[in-house]
């Protein structure tokens, strides 16, 4: 099972992701980021352990208040032998073309519109899907939900009401998915805490977990990882 740390991305420095509160996110300020720099922090990351791939979210683009590619853009050269899955809502699509580094397009449901699935997401078999939800259900088209000929191969669950929270991931959702779609290749996201959880998630099967709160709490730690990694 593949750990992924995320990088949330606001203004120009990485902040604290929690509950979906976007408007509410503040720069880090952890031993892994003790400043807010986006490059400290993947710099930590990387020396805590070879992560194979980084997420990135782009707060500023999927809010509609500008963007922070140039600053992505910077940190996928920096960092050339990682692979960073970026989630920039529509945008990061129109550079697959001309950019030659090393990243994956995220097409977040939340940023997905109503019509226009069909030539979205149906050949882009290199890209991520994520389907968001609040505590309300899906962020986006809901038929995204009923067309599952619609979604890549690699699909992120992200549960936004638990990201950073205490009270773990969403594991009816979670575990829902697992039941109906027992042959796809899901990536669990929000409040992913400790080896329980991350126990829980590769007995069930996913792919992967997306995590990042418990990364800086030092409750996921280099050992726990290359177990996970490494079995």
């Amino acid at each position: 099972m593949e750990i992924i740390p995320v990088i949330d991305l606001k203004g120009g420095q990485a902040v604290h992701a929690k509950l979906g509160l976007r408007d509410q996110y503040r720069p880090l300020r952890t031993p892994l980021c003790p400043d807010g720099d986006p490059f400290t922090y993947v710099t930590a990351l990387l020396s805590l352990f070879p992560f194979r791939t980084i997420y990135v979210a782009d707060l500023n683009a999927l809010m509609g208040k500008g963007s922070n590619l140039d600053l992505i853009q910077q940190m996928i050269m920096s960092f050339g032998q990682t692979e960073f899955w970026v989630d920039q809502g529509l945008d990061m699509l129109t550079h697959q073309d001309t950019d030659q580094q090393t990243w994956i397009a995220v097409l977040g449901s939340e940023s997905l519109p109503e019509s226009g699935l069909e030539t979205l997401l149906p050949g882009k078999e290199s890209n991520v899907l994520s389907l968001d939800f609040s505590e309300h259900g899906i962020l986006g088209p809901e038929q995204i939900i009923e067309n599952e000929y619609l979604w890549p191969e690699r699909t992120i669950i992200m549960s936004l009401a638990c990201v950073g929270g205490p009270s773990g991931p969403d594991w009816n959702r979670l575990d829902s998915f697992r039941r109906n779609w027992p042959q796809r290749d899901f990536f669990a996201a929000g409040g992913v805490r400790d080896a329980k959880d991350l126990g829980r998630l590769s007995s069930s099967g996913f792919a992967g977990a997306l995590v990042a709160t418990a990364l800086h709490r030092g409750d996921i730690t280099a050992p726990l990882i290359a177990r996970f990694m490494t079995d």
